[in-house]
């Protein structure tokens, strides 16, 4: 992700979800704030399967990472602390 949130997709090459092992990742650009949402597979743990990890970035804040302002899903316990 790219620190321009006037960049289309946010500096990816495509708006479209990249597909991995464990998660799809997509990314959003919505007035100047560049959001990637990661959702996690049937493949990662079912502890966290189809919870969310949303990262955001924007020219006032920089990157957003912790899940308490973004709002994304998966338990404070299966994250690192400082994205808790």
């Amino acid at each position: 992700m790219g620190d321009d949130a006037n960049a289309a997709n946010c500096g990816f090459a495509s708006a479209t979800p990249y597909t991995g092992k464990y998660s799809s990742v997509g990314v959003a650009n919505a007035s100047g704030t560049c959001t990637v949402t990661a959702t996690m597979n049937a493949s990662a743990s079912p502890l966290i399967t189809a919870k969310t990890i949303i990262m955001k970035w924007d020219a006032n804040n920089g990157f957003v990472t912790q899940q308490s302002s973004t709002g994304g899903t998966v338990l404070p316990k299966f994250l690192p602390n400082s994205w808790k």
